[in-house]
């Protein structure tokens, strides 16, 4: 559930940078230094857009996970080596970390415009 709450978040924030980056490339009316960093931000989220979402793989183990299985049983139970839920989970989690760091972002960008 928390995985799924997680996925549909990073979508929404995805929409969220794209129209501000939008906004910005039309001349919208955000400060320079916002302006500067949005590009920045834009350029980085255009890299990381394609890796951003989790993979069903990456969604099943964190499920296993949660349900409180060790990578040992997750890697069983998916046919998978112990190695690679263990990479797969770690990367999972990073990918969180990555939303998580751009809700902020948004959250920041929200609190010094506080007319919207």
């Amino acid at each position: 559930m928390l995985v799924c709450q997680l996925s549909l978040l990073i979508i929404i924030v995805n929409c969220i940078l794209l129209n501000l980056f939008r906004r910005v490339g039309n001349g919208g009316r955000i400060g320079r230094e916002h302006s500067l960093l949005m590009k920045r931000k834009a350029t980085r989220v255009k890299r990381r857009e394609s890796i951003l979402a989790l993979t069903e793989r990456e969604k099943a183990i964190l499920r296993l996970k949660t349900d409180g299985l060790s990578d040992y049983k997750i890697a069983h139970k998916l046919k998978m080596d112990t190695p690679k839920v263990t990479r797969a989970r770690i990367n999972a989690l990073k990918k969180i970390e990555f939303a998580r760091a751009d809700l902020q972002f948004v959250d920041g960008l929200i609190g010094h415009h506080p007319h919207r």
